[in-house]
């Protein structure tokens, strides 16, 4: 079912849904780790995307420092 939802539904959640321990990066290369994919790819991934909003100085910082905004 996971790798359903992953692959065919698309959903936004309300209310933020990151985990606090972990970083912006590792935030985002959790859900990757279904596909499956290395994790020198899936990081790669992250920087990316962050890349194009312009925010990769935030990859390291954990989610309850940085703003909500």
């Amino acid at each position: 079912m996971a790798n359903f939802r992953r692959r065919e539904l698309g959903f936004v959640f309300q209310d933020f849904n990151l985990l606090h321990t972990l970083t912006v990066e590792e935030n985002i290369v959790l859900p990757l780790t279904l596909g499956g994919k290395k994790v020198k790819e899936m990081k790669q991934k992250a920087h990316e995307i962050l890349g194009k909003w312009g925010i990769t100085s935030i990859m390291n910082k954990r989610t309850y420092e940085i703003s909500g905004g």
